[in-house]
């Protein structure tokens, strides 16, 4: 087998420090250098610029106004990289980082993993180039409470893991029984992301509750 034929092995090449020695005055943007035996990797492994996924960002926040992911608070357009999904600290639809820094020094985290994940292409006045590494993925902003990051994935897997104790008709459908369709349709209405089978499995197995779901999934 390729030893780069899986996306984990394809990230681990991308973040060799190797494919960071390049020219920028001489090198055409995008450029893999030639001699670390990767070039033209991402079309070799288009996941690595984000391959149509996204990514979940359960964070303090994206500032979706920020020029660097492609927004501009003074003319009102919003990032088009960022999807707003749910704040948990103050309980809206609006995850944005409005914490001051005096209370939280960590509030801007969010927007700088988000720069590193999807930044807009930029150069800098001394012609050094950057950009995210998803160039062709969208960010799903998750807010979590000031103080855990972590809050929002556990209390995200308790309610899944009480949903599927429960009857599935407390949820809309016509029997008791959960599917796999079922499960990811819920946990998409609840926020907004919409997982692939076998991810929805592995959370459902994960939880112990992996018999709860009907093998007749087809």
């Amino acid at each position: 087998m390729n030893p780069h034929s899986t996306p984990a092995h394809a990230l681990e090449s991308l973040e060799d420090r190797r494919l960071m020695a390049v020219d920028p005055l001489t090198l055409p943007w995008g450029f893999w250098p030639v001699n670390t035996g990767l070039a033209k990797t991402v079309q070799n492994y288009p996941w690595l610029d984000g391959g149509a996924y996204n990514v979940a960002v359960v964070d303090k926040g994206i500032d979706y106004w920020h020029p660097a992911l492609g927004g501009n608070r003074a003319t009102g357009v919003k990032s088009p990289r960022v999807v707003n999904v749910f704040d948990y600290q103050d309980n809206d639809t609006d995850p944005f980082p409005n914490t001051s820094e005096a209370v939280d020094g960590t509030s801007p985290h969010g927007t700088g993993v988000a720069g590193l994940l999807a930044g807009i292409p930029y150069a800098s006045p001394d012609n050094q180039r950057y950009q995210g590494v998803l160039q062709n993925s969208k960010l799903y902003n998750i807010r979590t409470n000031r103080f855990d990051s972590q809050n929002t994935i556990k209390k995200a897997l308790a309610w899944i893991a009480a949903a599927l104790r429960g009857s599935a008709r407390e949820h809309g459908f016509e029997s008791d029984a959960w599917t796999n369709g079922r499960l990811r349709s819920v946990i998409e209405s609840r926020y907004g992301v919409r997982y692939s089978r076998v991810y929805v499995w592995q959370i459902a197995t994960n939880l112990g509750l992996g018999h709860l779901l009907s093998k007749s999934r087809r």
